[in-house]
C-alpha cells in the first residue's frame, strides 16, 4: 500500500517526555499536537484505503509500488504504461490529489514548516507521473526518478522534525528551568515563614505577664511563676 509520505510525523515528531504530576506548558502542547497527529494520519490512511481497494488499480500498486517499497526488479522495468495503464494512472492520480488536499489542510493547522518540504516532493513526482503517462519514460526510469524525489524528501523531513524537537526539547527545559526556580522561592519563603514563627513565639513568650503565685507551709514559703 502506497502512504502518503507526509504520515511518518506521528511516530517522530515531539517526542516529549510525559512525566507524572501536573503537565508543563510544552508538554500540553506536544501532547495536543500528537493527538492532532493521529487524528489527521487515520482521516489520510482512510482516504489512502479506499483508493488501495480499487482492483483497477493493482496493476498500477505492482508496477509503481510507491518510494520505499521500490526494489531493484521496479527499478530494471523497461515496459511502457499500455493506454489502460495510462487510463488508470490519471484516474488513480486524481484520487490520490484528493487525500494529498485532505492532509496538506490538517497538517498547516498542526506542523505548517512541514508543508514547504512536503507539497514540492508532490510536485516533482507529479512531473514523473506526466512523464510517464505521455510514454516518454518507463515503469523502471519513473520509480527511479520518484525513488531518488522519496529519499529527498525523507532527508528534508528529518532535518525539520528534528528541528521540532529541539525547539519544544528547549522549550520543555525552560519551562522546568522555571518551575525549579519557583519551587526553589517557595522553599526559602516558607522556611523564611517558620524562622518568623519561631521568633513571633519567642517574642510572646518573652512579652507574656508573668504571674507568681506564693504559698507558705509553716517557715517555708513555695513559689510558683507562670
Amino acid at each position: 500500500m502506497k502512504k502518503l509520505s507526509i504520515s511518518i510525523l506521528i511516530i517522530v515528531i515531539f517526542s516529549v517526555v510525559i512525566l507524572p504530576g501536573c503537565l508543563l506548558p510544552a508538554q500540553i502542547q506536544a501532547n495536543k499536537i500528537r493527538e492532532n497527529i493521529e487524528f489527521a494520519n487515520n482521516k489520510i490512511f482512510s482516504c489512502m484505503q479506499k483508493i488501495d481497494s480499487n482492483p483497477a488499480y493493482k496493476n498500477i500498486f505492482a508496477r509503481i509500488p510507491g518510494g520505499r517499497n521500490i526494489t531493484l526488479l521496479h527499478l530494471a522495468d523497461t515496459t511502457m504504461p499500455s493506454d489502460e495503464d495510462v487510463k488508470n494512472i490519471i484516474a488513480y492520480h486524481n484520487d490520490l490529489s484528493h487525500c494529498r488536499a485532505r492532509g496538506i489542510e490538517d497538517y498547516m493547522q498542526i506542523a505548517p514548516s512541514v508543508i514547504p518540504i512536503v507539497v514540492p516532493s508532490y510536485y516533482a513526482s507529479d512531473l514523473v507521473t506526466v512523464e510517464l503517462i505521455q510514454k516518454k519514460i518507463t515503469y523502471g526510469e519513473a520509480n527511479k526518478k520518484k525513488q531518488a524525489i522519496y529519499l529527498e524528501l525523507m532527508s528534508k523531513l528529518q532535518v525539520e522534525i528534528d528541528r521540532l524537537n529541539r525547539e519544544f526539547s528547549a522549550s520543555y527545559q525552560a519551562q522546568m528551568a522555571q518551575q525549579a526556580a519557583a519551587f526553589n522561592v517557595l522553599s526559602q519563603w516558607l522556611y523564611q515563614q517558620q524562622i518568623l514563627r519561631q521568633n513571633q513565639q519567642l517574642i510572646n513568650a518573652i512579652n507574656r505577664p508573668v504571674i507568681t503565685d506564693c504559698s507558705r507551709f509553716g517557715n517555708s514559703i513555695n513559689c510558683t511563676s507562670y
